[in-house]
């Protein structure tokens, strides 16, 4: 198994990584998957839920990509 590293990539970028892998077969952006895949590779506690999603929701509907809000609310 390979060994993973939290990233030194800023939120803008990781958010616009994932959108453009994820247009490629998906019409709809699901924010609890991209928050999912965003926590997995940021480093802890910089960032609330909410600037992720918004981060990703605006990458996506610039992309023309309808955004799936169904995060859980804590």
């Amino acid at each position: 198994m390979g060994h993973f590293t939290k990233t030194c990539h800023p939120p803008e970028t990781l958010a616009s990584m994932y959108v453009e892998v994820r247009k490629k077969k998906f019409v709809t952006i699901s924010t609890r998957k991209a928050l999912c895949a965003l926590r997995m590779v940021l480093p802890p506690y910089r960032h609330s839920d909410e600037e992720l999603i918004t981060l990703v929701a605006e990458v996506a509907i610039d992309a023309g990509l309808a955004v799936e809000f169904d995060t859980r609310e804590t």
